[in-house]
């Protein structure tokens, strides 16, 4: 399946340009309080720049017979509204539908009632946004360990950004009186999907297992930005065959069989502002039409071998064969140990080679809110190829008033033999696509972290990530990655009185700067000061507050984020007009994805969870 895969910091970027991230947080909804928002850029990772690589699995699926179903509740009801008028409702149900069945319906709707300018740069700080989700799921449980899981979803989101005014229908980058039609977004996912697991056992002892997994999704994407638009109609199926299996109590095998197919059809139009006027019209824009029929494949087979030395040693070797469709033929190991030099220590080591397929617009959709024309294969599916190294060390503390005490660290380095590369500096106000073609680029990570429980129901967390990334640019050789943040720090703080019935919990953060593309440093703010003038983002720190209160089947929340009330500078790039002081779109340097830090400042919710049965809160 494609890999889509960017991490994009404010609330700004996440409801404009997350198409693919949308599909899952409409319909996952385990959670009862809406998710802190982490406003900080965070690694522009692409395949295995993990931060904990060494949980990832090998094999790339698991068979039902690992799924838990103790604990179901009835009904479920969440509900949560925030002081930027968004709102959250989730209710889902989990029935026994016979003695060998259950079901499971998720529900869930979203949105935001208005949107606010609080920095007054005539766009709007957060995009209106509406979204439905529904699923239901089905398992079956016999009495010979046989297991069937099969569902449906379905999905539906808009989320409309940009100047207030916006019409994609009657927008014309120039055109006589429409040459200052206000600028937007509008974006509108559709999407359905299904899958089915089958776990049958092989043995009486349960010891060898065959599966088989298959999942199918359609989505299909509108997205209008000023006059450009990317439509996308996707169809995705993934299966795999599974055996797993037991020998002795030092051996165990993992193998299958599988693939995937995808087919994308595209529609694409791309107009913008140009520095140069088009020969046919005379107009100053740059124009780009295509359509495309796009069919991605792949097969493979996989093995997996584990070798257990009682509670000291873990070792598993792995060889997965893939053939793409365009591609050829891929040989990917794993290699992953675990050991226990000491009963409280535990060293870990991995090395894997992981290759995902990389689509640019798809990948990076911040690319469409820029005035900056296209350059390079921003159409082209490149297969990225990255092999990522390294390991890490716990050590369990005999310290604290439980035996959860622990230290870790970790390092890995991810290197990249193939790679698509989305470059904001090669050509002034132009972004372009290419590929490595032997240039380098790799990430070095270190993580340290610590977790302890002083007294009873007080819990400290702290964590240290620090992240060197580099690539080497066309014509200007090894670099910092752009806006990539290189270092963040947590700490955490939880207390629950007796029975949980009250539960605090603080978290404050140090987010370290990236290093800004080199049109930005020269870019002034409406005062005429220099915001970037030694190449970096300003280190800012966050605060989070969140206080519970349980009862027995109802539980209030209420709590605040980003406390200090940081706000990034300046969200948009580009030729200020000379009659407003503002940011033009309508030029070839306008930019509005470079975002860095929090767009909003302080922001409070409140919700309530309902729970009918399943276990006691209390």
């Amino acid at each position: 399946m494609p890999y889509y895969d960017r991490n994009i910091s404010s609330d700004f970027l996440q409801h404009c340009t997350g198409l693919a991230a949308m599909l899952s947080a409409c319909l996952v909804l385990a959670a009862t309080e809406p998710l802190a928002a982490q406003e900080t850029i965070a690694a522009q990772e692409t395949i295995a720049d993990k931060e904990d690589i060494a949980a990832a699995g090998f094999s790339p699926r698991q068979d039902s017979s690992s799924v838990n179903y103790a604990g179901r509740k009835p009904l479920s009801l969440n509900a949560s509204v925030r002081s930027d008028t968004k709102i959250d409702f989730n209710a889902s149900s989990e029935l026994m539908a016979g003695p060998k069945w259950n079901t499971e319906i998720i529900g869930n709707a979203a949105g935001n009632i208005r949107t606010f300018d609080f920095n007054g740069d005539s766009f709007m700080d957060d995009p209106q946004s509406l979204c439905f989700g529904l699923a239901n799921s089905w398992h079956y449980h016999a009495d010979n360990g046989v297991r069937v899981n099969f569902g449906v979803g379905a999905m539906y989101e808009s989320s409309r950004g940009g100047q207030a005014g916006y019409d994609r229908w009657t927008y014309r980058e120039w055109e006589g009186a429409h040459s200052h039609d206000p600028w937007g977004s509008d974006i509108m996912t559709r999407s359905v999907d299904g899958h089915i697991d089958i776990g049958v056992p092989l043995s009486p002892d349960n010891h060898g297992r065959l599966a088989f997994v298959a999942d199918y999704i359609f989505t299909d994407t509108d997205s209008w930005y000023g006059q450009s638009s990317w439509l996308c109609s996707a169809h995705s199926l993934t299966a795999d065959l599974l055996y797993t299996g037991k020998f002795r109590e030092s051996h165990s095998l993992k193998a299958g069989i599988g693939g995937f197919f995808v087919r994308d059809d595209i529609l694409f139009d791309r107009i913008v502002r140009s520095e140069i006027p088009d020969p046919e019209t005379g107009l100053p824009l740059s124009e780009y039409s295509s359509s495309s029929v796009d069919n991605l494949a792949s097969l493979r087979i996989f093995g997996e071998y584990t070798f257990h030395a009682e509670d000291k040693l873990t070792a598993t070797a792995g060889l997965k064969g893939e053939w793409y469709l365009e591609d050829g033929l891929r040989l990917s190991p794993l290699l992953d140990l675990k050991y226990h030099p000491f009963e409280k220590m535990v060293l870990c080591l991995r090395a894997e080679r992981t290759l995902k397929y990389m689509e640019p617009l798809q990948g990076y959709p911040e690319v469409f809110l820029t005035g900056k024309r296209f350059s390079g294969d921003f159409e082209d599916h490149t297969l990225e190829d990255a092999w990522t190294f390294g390991g890490s060390l716990r050590w369990d503390l005999p310290v604290g008033a439980s035996s959860s005490a622990c230290i870790s660290f970790g390092y890995f380095r991810t290197t990249y033999a193939s790679q698509m590369i989305v470059d904001y500096e090669h050509i002034r106000n132009a972004i372009s696509f290419y590929s490595l073609d032997g240039r380098r680029s790799f990430s070095n990570n270190f993580r340290a972290d610590f977790h302890i429980e002083p007294f009873r129901r007080f819990t400290v967390t702290a964590m240290f990530r620090y992240t060197d990334p580099r690539v080497e640019l066309e014509g200007r050789g090894l670099v910092v990655r752009p806006m990539t943040c290189l270092y963040r720090g947590e700490l955490g703080l939880r207390y629950a009185t007796r029975l949980e019935k009250w539960i605090f919990e603080l978290s404050a953060s140090v987010n370290g700067p990236c290093r800004v593309y080199d049109f930005m440093r020269t870019h002034r703010d409406a005062g005429g000061n220099l915001l970037y003038e030694e190449g970096y983002t300003q280190v800012y720190p966050g605060l989070d507050l969140k206080v519970t209160k349980r009862f027995r089947s109802v539980e209030i929340f209420a709590g605040g984020e980003n406390l200090t009330g940081f706000r990034q500078k300046d969200i948009l790039l580009g030729v200020r007009d000379s009659a407003t002081g503002l940011v033009s779109p309508h030029q070839p340097s306008f930019d509005a994805s470079a975002v860095w830090g929090p767009v909003l400042g302080a922001r409070f919710y409140a919700g309530i969870s309902f729970s009918l049965g399943g276990n006691d809160r209390r």
